[in-house]
């Protein structure tokens, strides 16, 4: 027989416990929790050290190229007949304001070097490669090398010297030491024995403390480390020690050389770790003497306690074997006393209740036969219940064997419920692996409900029937009980949800459409923004490039230059004007129109855009619908769409445009019932993929490599389509090509009449007052230059409030005002309803880059005039004179 522990032993182990539980559980908490805050400060400090360093280094790098590209457009460098000691003497003066530079030599074109600061080491550069792309005009620099005559890395800066032409007639070049970048690690303090070490992309060693491994594969703390998949964290080094590392990388932008180098923080991790032992020590010496003392306690205390209770066992014993005369001392503590008395008590009265025992039993067996009886109704009315209810339900008994199941549930399953009672669970319905194999009975979380009396409650599982078909379904799993309180077995109702997941799934649709909505609209919104300070830049700009060119002379050799700087402007121009297109915030000029004409315009641009590999094929309606668009916008759509089809025919093929009428009915739920004017443009190229179509005119998402596409051209298509109250539909397949359809409205023929702009032939100077109205300064200085050059009066104010007085103080005649849109605390449209309650007569020129206000808000009126930005000066000066025109004919 099993010995029973005495009182003694038990109070002593459970005060042990009550001692040492909480204490064990308070020294692992704390040493762990202590471990990671020790790790995470001094990993964040790594990494704060790191970046200020990959920061200097950045630094570092970028002034070097600055300032050697500075050096390179010097007069003194550009002379044709430079003499060497013209050039030594200038390249020690360069070498000596920057230190950064171990040398700084000149070449030739033919790669000769012509002089150096140093005259340390001479090598003719002909046969470079960096040399060679150097000489086409390329700013580059090497990947950091070892010297001949000199120890340790450089890296070499090549910069092209052109002369009054703008052609390279020569290359100087500059060579950085490894020994700056090293002292800018030496210099970052990572705590005690901490070390940094920087790697080129290929792993190599660009800096280490240890000045002979430079150029050696780094391998100390594994490849992981070496190439960045692992970040930061502890890794066991080379020598078996384990450190804690914090690596960063250097785009080829900040090292300016082309490649990615990354810079590793290591410290000792026992270093790190020398005062959380310390504290281990102090724990485990509280641990013993909390030991010792619970000991004396137990032994103190279990004597006390377990003589008095031994004395009432024995006298319990004597009364078990059935010697009723004994009595249970009563001595001890409180609890020990009044367990004697109360075993005296029960002593007294087990006579009394042996006799009250016999006739109850009697009783009690005449009550069992009625509640049969009861029984036996109660379980007809339950199965009456469950063939009654919608949902199926079935039960299970401990041995995992359907022991019944009402009709709904049998029919669901496929089966007849004489079929089913008995059989085992997993065998007859249940199913959810994705692999399509059943569970077996140690996967099926129905039946480990029987095992764990847990409830279990799913609300998307699969079933399979009889037949082996499918079904989705909704269950709960309820636990029975017997009267032991041991679970018998469980019962499971369940629904088929097959149609809920059907609607579930036309709502996720429906949402991601939504979604998809919203996100186009959001980013409409911040290209309208973007337009708009870039519209104001490039107006400044455009203004004052205007304003040197009409100071200097034709000859000047600035003139070429500020021409190239409005030729980009104008780039830019373009640029804006796609974003306010694919974010249906352009302004449009729409006229009623014929795409046929327009295509057959642009055939012979569609041949040489695409090339003689494309075969390009018209198929035109010659009853098409007249539609009224923008020209420029429907020739961009056919533009991006054919340089989309060029892209996927990389092989050549063919492109098909064909133009024809359609009529939409109620069946269509994108396109509003009407007639539209159809075009076509269809590709034989590679086609796309379900998911790339899900995501064709999103913004910026494109499939080409990086660098060859920035994913804007069918954006703005779709932008240009949806602001022209079109449609636009994609159908593709991959390997059979794409086909983009184009819905516009078509619109009854309008006679139409030109719009001659206004002394077009004539000097476009002036001499009235203009009030210019702009919260842009530069914008405002430069358009009051221009106009006060051409004779004009000019007063300004940066907003509309300004402007009211500014009004008010006018000493004379105002005659027009140039007003910006959007501006602070009043706009231009509120602006020009004060001024001509005031005023009558004035004229009112708007301007803005930020369209979207012209568009919602009705700002501008169809009579009056609107100029977007970037404009030239010859553009606000004819829309100056048309409003000044129109306000002395109306006089």
């Amino acid at each position: 027989m099993r010995s029973v522990p005495s009182i003694r032993r038990s109070v002593l182990q459970y005060l042990l416990c009550v001692a040492l539980i909480p204490l064990v559980a308070i020294s692992i908490f704390f040493v762990l929790h202590t471990r990671n805050m020790l790790i995470n400060r001094e990993i964040r400090s790594m990494r704060m050290v790191g970046k200020e360093v990959v920061r200097e280094i950045t630094s570092l790098m970028t002034h070097a190229a600055s300032d050697l590209s500075v050096s390179a457009v010097h007069p003194r460098l550009r002379k044709l007949d430079l003499t060497r000691e013209e050039a030594e003497a200038y390249l020690r003066g360069l070498h000596s304001i920057y230190r950064v530079f171990s040398d700084i030599s000149l070449y030739d074109r033919r790669g000769v070097p012509i002089a150096s600061s140093l005259y340390s080491y001479w090598e003719d550069a002909e046969r470079s490669p960096w040399f060679s792309r150097a000489m086409a005009g390329e700013v580059i620099a090497t990947p950091p090398h070892k010297m001949i005559d000199r120890p340790g890395l450089h890296v070499t800066l090549y910069q092209p010297v052109r002369n009054s032409e703008w052609n390279v007639f020569r290359v100087l070049l500059a060579r950085i030491s490894f020994t700056e970048i090293s002292r800018i690690l030496n210099g970052a303090d990572l705590g005690g024995e901490g070390e940094m070490v920087l790697l080129d992309s290929y792993g190599n060693i660009l800096s280490h403390p240890d000045r002979t491994r430079e150029l050696d594969k780094f391998r100390d703390l594994g490849d992981d480390v070496m190439l960045g998949t692992v970040s930061e964290g502890i890794a066991t080094g080379e020598s078996g020690k384990r450190v804690l590392f914090s690596s960063l990388e250097m785009s080829s932008e900040q090292t300016h050389t082309g490649q990615t180098w990354r810079l590793i923080c290591i410290r000792p991790h026992n270093v790190v770790m020398a005062s959380l032992r310390q504290q281990q020590t102090t724990l485990i010496g509280v641990g013993v003497l909390t030991v010792l003392l619970s000991v004396l306690m137990g032994i103190l205390f279990g004597k006390r306690l377990a003589d008095p209770i031994g004395r009432a066992a024995a006298a319990a014993r004597d009364i078990s074997e059935g010697n009723l005369n004994v009595a249970v001392p009563s001595e001890g503590f409180s609890e020990v006393r009044e367990l004697a008395v109360a075993m005296n008590t029960m002593v007294a009265e087990v006579k009394d209740h042996r006799e009250r025992l016999e006739k109850l039993v009697a009783e009690r067996t005449g009550k069992l036969e009625e509640s049969r009886a009861s029984l036996q109704e109660v379980l007809h009315r339950h199965e009456v219940i469950l063939d009654s209810v919608g949902e199926g339900i079935f039960g299970l008994n401990a041995e995992r064997r359907i022991s019944f199941v009402n009709p709904v549930g049998a029919r669901l399953l496929g089966w007849d419920a004489s079929q089913l009672l008995g059989k085992d669970a997993v065998e007859a319905f249940h199913y959810l692996n994705p692999d399509g194999s059943r569970h077996d009975a140690n996967t099926c979380r129905i039946l480990r409900v029987i095992d764990t009396g847990e409830p279990l409650l799913d609300e998307d599982e699969i079933f399979v029937r009889k037949d082996g078909s499918m079904f989705p379904v909704r269950f709960i799993v309820t636990p029975t009980k017997d009267e032991h309180g041991f679970v018998s077995g469980v019962v499971i109702a369940f629904q088929d949800i097959t149609r809920e997941k059907e609607a579930d799934s036309k709502l996720k649709e429906s949402e991601e459409s939504l979604r998809q909505t919203q996100k186009m609209e959001a980013i409409g919104r911040l290209a309208g923004g973007v337009a708009h300070d870039f519209n104001n830049l490039l107006t400044a700009i455009l203004g004052h490039v205007e304003l040197l060119l009409l100071d200097l002379e034709k000859g000047s050799p600035f003139v070429q230059d500020l021409e190239e700087v409005r030729t980009q402007v104008e780039r830019g121009e373009r640029l804006t004007r796609q974003l306010l297109a694919f974010s249906r915030r352009q302004v449009l000029q729409p006229q009623v129109l014929n795409l046929n004409d327009i295509i057959r315009g642009m055939e012979m641009l569609l041949h040489r855009l695409l090339g003689e590999d494309i075969e390009v094929s018209l198929h035109i309606d010659s009853d098409l619908c007249m539609v009224k668009t923008d020209r420029g916008q429907i020739e961009q759509v056919i533009m991006n769409l054919a340089v989309n089809a060029r892209e996927a025919m990389p092989k050549g093929g063919r492109l098909v445009v064909e133009t024809k009428n359609f009529t939409a009915d109620d069946t269509f739920s994108d396109i509003s019932p009407g007639g539209y004017a159809l075009l076509e443009v269809s590709d034989t190229g590679t086609g796309m993929s379900h998911d790339v179509l899900a995501r064709i005119f999103e913004p910026f998402f494109t499939t080409k490599p990086q660098g060859k596409g920035v994913g804007i051209g069918l954006s703005t298509v779709y932008g240009i389509v949806n602001q022209s109250k079109g449609t636009i539909r994609v159908y593709s397949e991959v390997g059979k090509g794409s086909t983009f359809k184009v819905f516009l409205p078509s619109a009854e023929a309008e006679a139409a009449h030109a719009e001659t702009d206004v002394r077009d032939e004539q000097d476009l100077s002036g001499d009235e007052t203009i009030l210019i109205v702009e919260d842009e300064d530069m914008v405002r200085r430069a358009l009051s230059r221009q106009l006060a050059r051409n004779g004009y009066t000019v007063i300004d104010a940066p907003d509309g409030e300004v402007a009211l007085e500014v009004m008010k103080k006018h000493h004379g005649e105002v005659h027009a005002v140039i007003t910006d849109i959007v501006m602070p605390r009043m706009n231009g449209r509120e602006l020009a309803d004060s001024l001509k309650k005031e005023y009558p007569g004035i004229g009112i020129v708007f301007m803005s880059g930020y369209t979207e206000h012209i568009l919602t808000q009705g700002n501008v009126a169809e009579d009056e005039i609107f100029v977007q930005k970037p404009f030239s000066f010859t553009m606000i000066a004819k829309a100056l004179r048309t409003v000044i025109a129109k306000i002395r004919d109306e006089a």
